[in-house]
């Protein structure tokens, strides 16, 4: 079918006017692929208004702040940065030093991926080279020359912290396009303490608690497909059947209330930042809460444990 005034703002997702097929014929109200639809004369309107490169974002009619209160939380946690907050209401069970600098120690990967979804189609073809499998990773599975959709290193990136994944991707989108992009990004979302200089050197890049609180709500209000990859949850064509094995190489996501989230690992040593997203059942209402920990001897285990907190005491 021809979209009329088509605007790529994610992946294979458009806002669009009213489709129709070749011969004129108007597209069913009821037939839909997921992207937004608008009367084609509203379309237009918007079309001739964006431009390239401007940030797009989508919102549920349902994200709205409100009033939602909680009981204090607490926990006994190795972090020495961390927070546990509803990422809708912003009340926080429990946070400690959250706009303190701290280096990033790999969650750059997150941020490779949430800017390869938005500016590249998760079905395109990219190749392995060289230069991606040189490096030292967790689960090594990719082979020279192999050639696998974007969004099939996208899973391996976000759900075993793949080195190889990386390389391949940002090699893909050229290295310093890619970070150019990721620090607009960041800015866009209102993530003014973060900065990231280089993929290599993991003491360049800096963030905050806070910061990666905004990068949270961005997340699961607005990217739900790139939060579900993190959750494991493989629901996608564009998936190569030879890499259906990918698993999440931490625990969280054996927990029935893990929406998503990132623990990124440095070789063999967990890094020292973990990120995790969970739908907590408080009051009969599913609350998303956010559980953000920097600086810390175990991450599972610290996110674990202000989990336990926060679900106990809300049940």
């Amino acid at each position: 079918v021809n979209m009329p005034y088509s605007i790529q703002f994610f992946g294979n997702y458009f806002i669009h006017g009213w489709p129709h097929h070749p011969d004129g014929t108007l597209v069913s109200s009821l037939s839909s692929a997921g992207c937004i639809r608008m009367e084609t004369e509203n379309a237009k309107i918007l079309y001739d208004f964006v431009k390239t490169g401007m940030p797009i974002l989508v919102f549920e009619e349902n994200y709205e702040r409100d009033d939602f209160a909680y009981f204090d939380s607490f926990g006994d946690i190795t972090a020495e940065k961390y927070i546990a907050i509803d990422i809708q209401s912003d009340f926080i069970f429990s946070g400690k030093e959250i706009r303190e600098n701290i280096q990033m120690e790999g969650l750059e990967k997150l941020l490779i991926g949430l800017t390869a979804g938005e500016r590249s189609f998760i079905g395109s073809t990219i190749t392995t080279t060289q230069h991606a499998l040189e490096r030292e990773t967790i689960v090594p599975r990719f082979s020279l020359d192999e050639e696998n959709t974007l969004f099939t290193l996208l899973s391996a990136l976000l759900v075993e912290s793949s080195e190889e994944a990386m390389y391949a991707i940002k090699t893909h989108l050229g290295e310093s396009k890619t970070l150019s992009n990721i620090n607009r990004q960041a800015s866009v979302l209102g993530m003014l303490s973060t900065e990231v200089k280089s993929f290599s050197d993991h003491s360049q890049n800096k963030t905050t608690i806070r910061d990666t609180v905004s990068l949270s709500k961005y997340l699961y209000f607005n990217r739900s497909s790139l939060l579900d990859i993190t959750s494991g949850k493989f629901l996608s064509a564009y998936m190569n059947p030879k890499h259906n094995n990918i698993t999440p190489i931490h625990a969280l996501g054996k927990i029935p209330s893990f929406a998503g989230g990132f623990i990124p690992y440095d070789k063999d040593e967990k890094a020292s930042i973990g990120l995790a997203i969970f739908e907590i059942k408080v009051r009969n209402e599913i609350r998303p809460v956010a559980i953000i920990v920097a600086d810390s001897e175990d991450p599972e285990k610290d996110i674990l444990t202000l989990f336990n907190s926060v679900n106990l005491q809300s049940n």
